[in-house]
């Protein structure tokens, strides 16, 4: 009894009850578990032998004329059509430690999956990346690749996925689990492979969007 009235005592003089001290607890045990959680799927990510061997087949992957834009765009052109795949190797602070993707909106837009959640960014890759690649999906028309870049949208402010292994959720993505999320939800196209497949998931790269026989290369940088 005397214990109970102290921490109550104590709880008031903080200006702190009970239902908020355990809020407080619980959002931190929850900070703790992303933490760790990311911090695990960081190192499956940039330990993964998987990583070289993609990078070297992406080497060797042909660039090809996007025969979808009809015409507006000339092989090897950085290409601002709305549904085509970004990606880039290149570092991303806080998030991946090795690469980023995102889809086209349009000529100004992408949509990507940041740390703040699912967000429009430039579109200006091209120079904002020390390396890039675009790829399309083999399967689908321009207009179905248009409704990729919808379904994107709609996630949009949903929040950031740091748990790489969960690629099935759609409460929040991470950025080449948006992309693959889109592709499977509207047309039953996998676009995951089992470079990084451990007890814990399989997660998807964003060089997997490349290193991928589904996907046809339209621009390298």
């Amino acid at each position: 009894m005397i214990l109970c009235c102290f921490l109550s005592l104590g709880m008031k003089v903080t200006g702190l009850n009970y239902k908020s001290y355990t809020s407080i607890s619980a959002e931190k045990r929850a900070i703790e578990k992303k933490e760790k959680q990311n911090k695990l799927s960081k190192l499956v990510f940039s330990t993964s032998p998987s990583l070289k061997r993609m990078e070297k087949n992406i080497k060797r992957k042909k660039v090809e004329l996007d025969k979808k834009s009809k015409g507006e765009y000339k092989k090897n052109e950085y290409n601002r059509r709305k549904g085509v795949i970004l990606v880039t190797p290149d570092y991303m602070k806080g998030l991946l430690p090795t690469g980023h993707s995102s889809i086209c909106y349009n000529k100004a837009k992408v949509i990507e999956a940041n740390v703040d959640g699912v967000e429009f960014g430039k579109n200006n890759w091209n120079v904002s990346k020390k390396q890039s690649y675009i790829v399309t999906l083999k399967k689908t028309t321009a207009k179905q690749d248009e409704m990729l870049a919808e379904y994107c949208k709609r996630q949009i402010n949903k929040k950031y996925n740091f748990n790489y292994f969960d690629i099935n959720t759609r409460s929040g993505f991470y950025c080449s689990q948006l992309i693959y999320a889109a592709a499977k939800d509207l047309y039953k196209i996998n676009l995951n492979g089992s470079a990084f497949y451990s007890i814990l998931g399989n997660p998807i790269h964003p060089l997997e969007l490349v290193d991928n026989s589904k996907v046809t290369l339209l621009y390298r940088k």
